[in-house]
């Protein structure tokens, strides 16, 4: 499939994209809003320095990732973690 998006900045708004593919791409500085991503899959993908806000992650699976300086509600991830470890 070709790439029927040009590069620069865009606005979708009100669109259907579901089942589109996002390979190789720069999405850095971008907003999602009012998203329904449910069902997506990210794979090799650089979120460092992401912010989360209001977001459901109810069912939501982390594997293979870095969690270092990463927190949730205020607490580090990796200190989690090692509660769970022993």
């Amino acid at each position: 499939m070709e790439s029927t998006i040009k590069s620069g900045k865009h606005l979708s708004k009100n669109e259907n994209i579901s089942e589109s593919t996002f390979d190789d791409v720069n999405l850095a500085k971008s907003v999602f809003k009012d998203a329904n991503m449910a069902h997506v899959r990210f794979e090799d993908i650089n979120l460092s320095h992401a912010v989360f806000e209001d977001i459901n992650f109810s069912h939501a699976k982390l594997s293979n990732a870095n969690y270092k300086g990463m927190t949730i509600e205020g607490i580090l991830v990796t200190d989690l973690l090692k509660k769970f470890e022993t």
